[in-house]
């Protein structure tokens, strides 16, 4: 966590935003740690010397008030401000409730936390990419309703516009805006924003592509989805006991109750015989599933998704 918000500070306009002091920013990213609502990447690279850190990627959400108010005058910088009221009590990161139910109803609005990369690696085309798809990732499976984001980088703010983000600067809403410009606009708070509808009419954009979304079909408890998650990184039960920290007669019954549930949801794979068979067969059908569908291991409340209509063919 240290060297993370170090590398931050690193960038030049860190101070611009935040001062002259990081603390805060260690003190808001430690009081987040395990919020469904608060995720982090760490961009690394193996040089000459080992492995070096060239980025941080953070991402929380937010209440429909704080977009809001980011979007009106006066602005603000995100980063600075959200770090404060996390440490004030007056934070606008959801909680771990808000973020199940939020997902489940009306969807979720996404806050890159601004500054994320070494100014020499930044303009590098692979880190770009690697950035997008990092993000893209971490959002996947989730009901995204609003994206919010500044970026201290002329090339990254361009980008944003042209996969359909407008710009809000002083109160008003920019669709474009003259590059020659745009380095005196951004040196002042600003945001770039994406609500769900625009996002979606943006075919083959990466950006639209964070808000494709499908409601989940089984409704894994919490504790079903953690050891789903971790069993896709690899291991055996074995292992994932140790590093769940259970006994491996638990994970054996998790296992268990996973399969029941998602076969009375009508989860199987294309051959009934393979997912009939007992041991790695019918795991692996299983995983293949969930990676493939990742908002079933998304926090939700399916009491309070919308009901799946059955249509028939009238005969």
């Amino acid at each position: 966590m240290g060297s993370c918000v170090r590398l931050m500070a690193s960038h030049p306009a860190f101070a611009h935003q935040y001062g002259n002091s990081s603390e805060i920013l260690f003190a808001a990213w430690s009081r987040l740690l395990g919020f469904d609502a608060f995720r982090g990447i760490v961009f690394e690279e193996i040089n000459g010397t080992g492995v070096r850190v060239f980025g941080v990627g953070v991402l929380v959400f937010v209440t429909d008030e704080f977009v809001e108010e980011a979007k009106r005058a006066p602005q603000f910088w995100l980063g600075p401000v959200l770090a404060a009221r996390v440490m004030s009590g007056n934070s606008p990161v959801l909680s771990n409730a808000e973020v199940r139910r939020v997902n489940s109803t009306s969807g979720l609005n996404v806050v890159p936390w601004p500054l994320g990369f070494r100014v020499e690696d930044v303009k590098r085309v692979e880190v770009s990419s690697l950035a997008i798809g990092s993000f893209i990732e971490q959002v996947r499976g989730y009901q995204l309703k609003e994206f919010l984001a500044q970026s201290p980088v002329e090339e990254e703010t361009l980008a944003m516009m042209s996969a359909g983000c407008a710009l809000a600067t002083c109160g008003e809403e920019h669709t474009s805006v003259d590059p020659n410009v745009l380095k005196e606009i951004i040196e002042q708070p600003y945001v770039i924003y994406l609500r769900r509808e625009s996002a979606l009419l943006s075919h083959g954009s990466w950006a639209g592509s964070m808000f494709m979304y499908e409601h989940p079909k089984v409704g894994f408890a919490s504790s079903q989805q953690k050891l789903l998650i971790t069993a896709l990184r690899g291991g055996t039960d074995e292992e994932l006991a140790e590093e769940l920290d259970v006994s491996l007669s638990a994970v054996k019954k998790a296992w268990q109750s996973i399969y029941a549930k998602a076969e009375a949801s009508g989860i199987q794979s294309s051959n009934d015989h393979e997912w009939a068979e007992r041991g790695k067969e019918r795991k692996r059908t299983l995983l293949d599933y969930v990676r493939a569908h990742p908002e079933e291991l998304r926090p939700v409340d399916m009491k309070l998704m919308p009901r799946r209509v059955e249509h028939s063919s009238g005969e």
